[in-house]
C-alpha cells in the first residue's frame, strides 16, 4: 500500500495490513479492503484543522501505539462484566476484548445475530450494497478506512420486517494488554421496512493500555428497499424527504419539538456552532400530497424550507417567547459527555426523553442545509418562511399548557 501520510501509526498500520492475512470474506470484501487501506494511507491521521477532529486529539493513540494483527494472533483475557445497567427484551451481548461470545445468545422472535462470517452468507446482497456504499474518503472518514481496511470480525444484527424487537443491550469490556491491541469489531444493524430495535451499549472500565475502535455502521433499509424495486422491478413509486418539518401539533414532542420547546420556556442555557433546515410541517403535508400528484415514479425530492443556524433559531424562538435565548457556545466535543450522560439518565427513570443524544451531537458537526429546488420546479413546492413555522410551534405549546411565557 502506498502511503502518503507521514505519521509513525500511519506507516505502521499500512505496514500491518500487508503483512496481516487478507484471504477471508468474497471477492467483494477483499476489493473493499484493498480500497479502504489505500484511501487510510492517502489520507492519514486526522488533526485539528479537520472539522469533525477540531477538538479532539489522536495523541493518545500515538502514545499507545496500538498494533494491529492477525485475528489468530490477537489474545483475549477474560473481563468480568458488571451487572446489567438496564433489561433488554430484544437480547444481551456481552463482546470482551473485541471477541463475541462462543454461542450467542438467543434473542426476541424476529432478531437475528449472527457473526459476521456468517451474517455474510446469511445477508450477502444487503452487506455488500451497505458496505461498499460506506464512505471512505478524506482524513473526516480515515478511521473508517482503517476500520474497513481490517474489517474481519463483527456482529450482524437482522431484524425482519414490521418488528418492533425493543432493546439489546450490548456489553463491553476490555482487559490490560501488555502489548495494546487495535480492535477492529463492527456491529452492522439491518432494519427491515418497518422494523424497530434500540440497541443500548454499557462500557465497562478498560485499562489504560488496552485500545478499542469500533464503527457503528447502521441502516435503514425500507428506502433502499424501495429504491431497489424502482430500479430493478420498475415499482412505482416516488420518494420524498422532509428537512426539519416545525410547526403545530407536536404532541409528544419529538426532538426538534422538543429543541423549540425547551427554548420557548428558557430551558436552553447554551448552544452548539450547527444549523438546520426548517420547514413548516403543513408545507411538508402538502409536499408529500403534490409529490403524489406530480410527482415522477423514480425520482426523490427533498421537501425543505429555509437555512439557519442554531443561534439564529434561538433569537427568533426568544422574540416569540420573550424568554433569553443562550448566549454560551459550547465545542461539540464538550457536550458529546453530556449527551452520553443524558441518554443514561433517562434509561434509568426509564421513559424519559433525553435532553441531548449522541447521535444529535453528532450529527451538529455538520451544518444540515438542503436545496429543495427539484420539488420547487417540479412539483411547484412552496414554503413560508421559518419564522411563521416556529411561530405556530411556540403558540401550540403555549396554548396548550406546555409552559407558560
Amino acid at each position: 500500500m502506498s502511503v502518503s501520510g507521514t505519521a509513525p501509526l500511519v506507516e505502521k498500520w499500512s505496514n500491518d495490513f500487508s503483512a496481516v492475512d487478507q484471504q477471508y470474506g468474497p471477492a467483494w470484501m477483499l476489493e473493499l479492503r484493498e480500497t479502504a487501506a489505500a484511501q487510510f494511507g492517502a489520507a492519514g491521521l486526522p488533526n485539528r484543522k479537520t472539522e469533525a477532529w477540531k477538538y479532539t486529539s489522536v495523541r493518545m493513540l500515538e502514545k499507545l501505539d496500538p498494533s494491529v494483527i492477525s485475528p489468530a494472533d490477537r489474545s483475549r483475557a477474560d473481563v468480568a462484566f458488571s451487572e446489567p445497567l438496564c433489561t433488554a427484551s430484544a437480547g444481551q451481548v456481552d463482546i470482551s476484548d473485541g471477541f463475541l461470545p462462543e454461542n450467542l445468545p438467543d434473542t426476541a422472535t424476529g432478531v437475528t445475530l449472527l457473526p459476521l462470517a456468517e451474517g455474510i452468507e446469511a445477508y450477502e446482497e444487503k452487506l455488500q450494497r451497505l458496505l461498499t456504499s460506506v464512505e471512505l474518503k478524506g482524513a473526516e472518514r480515515t478511521f473508517t478506512a482503517l476500520n474497513t481496511a481490517f474489517l474481519d470480525q463483527g456482529l450482524v444484527i437482522h431484524v425482519g420486517e414490521n418488528v418492533k424487537a425493543g432493546s439489546l443491550l450490548i456489553r463491553w469490556a476490555f482487559s490490560g494488554q501488555a502489548v495494546a491491541q487495535l480492535n477492529n469489531f463492527r456491529m452492522i444493524l439491518l432494519l427491515e421496512p418497518g422494523a424497530e430495535l434500540e440497541i443500548v451499549e454499557q462500557f465497562e472500565s478498560a485499562e489504560e493500555s488496552a485500545s478499542a475502535l469500533n464503527v457503528v455502521t447502521q441502516v435503514d433499509l425500507a428506502e433502499q428497499a424501495v429504491q431497489q424495486m424502482i430500479d430493478q422491478q420498475n415499482l412505482p413509486a416516488i420518494i420524498v424527504n422532509p428537512s426539519t418539518p416545525i410547526g403545530p401539533r407536536d404532541i409528544k414532542p419529538t426532538p426538534t419539538g422538543r429543541m423549540v420547546l425547551d427554548a420557548a420556556c428558557g430551558r436552553k442555557p447554551a448552544y452548539v456552532d450547527t444549523g438546520l433546515n426548517l420547514a413548516h410541517v403543513d408545507d411538508v403535508a402538502r409536499g408529500h400530497l403534490l409529490a403524489f400528484e406530480q410527482g415522477q415514479f423514480g425520482e426523490r425530492y427533498i421537501l425543505g424550507g429555509e437555512d439557519m443556524t442554531l443561534q439564529q433559531i434561538f433569537e427568533v424562538i426568544s422574540q416569540l417567547s420573550g424568554h433569553s435565548a443562550p448566549k454560551i457556545k459550547l465545542p461539540h466535543n464538550l457536550v458529546l459527555p453530556i449527551a452520553y450522560l443524558s441518554e443514561a439518565w433517562a434509561w434509568l427513570i426509564r421513559g424519559a426523553e433525553p435532553r441531548a443524544t449522541v447521535d444529535g451531537v453528532r450529527m451538529s458537526k455538520k451544518l444540515m442545509y438542503f436545496s429543495s429546488d427539484r420539488a420547487r420546479r417540479e412539483l411547484g413546492y412552496t414554503t413560508r418562511p421559518a419564522h411563521e413555522a416556529l411561530a405556530d410551534a411556540v403558540d401550540w405549546f403555549f396554548e396548550h399548557n406546555y409552559c407558560a411565557k
